[in-house]
């Protein structure tokens, strides 16, 4: 029999909503499915710390106008890759897991499949350098994903402390919850 262990993920993985300022765009993401976690180690600790950890949270459907285009694969594509190109090792530690997506804007609204992905900020970066390290990504994601927007939530300790749209324009989100 498989030996199974519980890990203990210090964000919020449950589900969210979240509106811009303007009252314009609003959406929610309601996680479907096991989160998987994609480690670089056997998950023995290396380290403990009692502060809380920075974490990103990062929202998208998979979508193209009405048409499912995109996939888990795809978007792990993307992650390893950005992260790789932000001197993070590809195989670092993230947690992702399948949802639907619904967002409103001017032109109705639209649920479809969708994932998050869960990044823990291992390497101790500042909080304003790991936000626009997943601002970066965010980015990356809604271009090559084709998307109007993309979610992100900046976490401490499971604790929402921001959330960001990244879209053409970069609308700061306010939090909904």
């Amino acid at each position: 029999m498989a030996k199974t262990t519980t890990l203990t993920i210090p964000a919020n993985l449950r589900q969210t909503s979240w509106g811009s300022p303007d009252g314009k765009s609003r959406g929610t993401f309601k996680p479907n499915g096991r989160p998987t976690v994609r480690t670089r180690n056997n998950l023995k600790p290396n380290w403990r710390s009692s502060e809380p950890m920075w974490a990103a949270r990062i929202l998208v459907g998979f979508s193209v106008g009405h048409e499912p285009v995109y996939n888990m694969d795809d978007l792990i594509r993307i992650v390893r890759r950005v992260r790789d190109k932000q001197g993070i090792p590809p195989d670092a530690s993230f947690v992702y897991q399948k949802g639907m997506y619904t967002h409103t804007d001017g032109s109705g609204t639209v649920t479809e499949e969708g994932a998050q992905v869960v990044l823990l900020n291992l390497t101790g970066e500042s909080r304003e350098k790991f936000t626009e390290q997943m601002i970066e990504l965010g980015n990356v994601i809604r271009e090559e994903m084709q998307q109007e927007a993309v979610i992100i939530e900046i976490q401490r300790g499971g604790v929402v402390q921001e959330v960001i749209g990244v879209t053409t324009t970069e609308t700061e989100l306010e939090n909904d919850e």
